[in-house]
């Protein structure tokens, strides 16, 4: 997780927690590097973490970059929504995507006032969105799809039971 070229251990836990620890040769001990709760979050690759959501009529995706000590180092909202049109009463899909929200504040795009005036401000994760085609969602969100894909072949490979990891100790 922490791309050092060395495995950290992931562990499930029975409500859904997911708890990254490290181990750390030097000190001889394991560290809590990171967690994740609840169970909509997934681990996506070195450093990468996904939240998903899915509800009635709304499907929100988040994707976290952590440093290599397991803190946020940047965060990228994006959802797809269905609404119904006042005017034509027809459904439609409506796309919204968020800038990078950064832990260090240098790195955060400046949002202008026209560009205030032309989004969406989630008040609950101060994020601004903005509406986009359908084709530029894509455009956007194919290569995290396809991580996120790649991801959930992956995570197979190396997943354990506890029997599996420890049957030559309980022995």
């Amino acid at each position: 997780m922490d791309e050092d070229g060395t495995p950290e251990l992931c562990i499930n836990g029975e409500f859904s927690f997911t708890y990254i620890y490290k181990y750390l040769a030097d000190e001889d001990k394991f560290i809590l590097w990171h967690e994740l709760y609840p169970s909509n979050y997934q681990l996506n690759g070195s450093g990468k973490i996904r939240w998903e959501g899915l509800g009635s009529s709304r499907s929100g995706e988040v994707f976290y970059k952590l440093n290599k000590d397991g803190e946020e180092e940047y965060t990228v909202f994006f959802f797809s929504k269905t609404n119904r049109n006042s005017t034509t009463e027809q459904l439609e899909e409506i796309y919204m995507v968020g800038l990078p929200w950064y832990s260090n504040k240098e790195n955060q795009v400046e949002i202008t006032e026209d560009m205030k005036m032309q989004s969406y401000f989630d008040e609950s994760h101060e994020i601004y969105y903005f509406r986009v085609t359908e084709e530029q969602y894509n455009n956007l969100t194919d290569d995290y799809r396809e991580a996120k894909k790649i991801a959930r072949e992956k995570i197979k490979e190396v997943t354990y039971t506890y029997d599996e990891l420890f049957s030559d100790l309980l022995q």
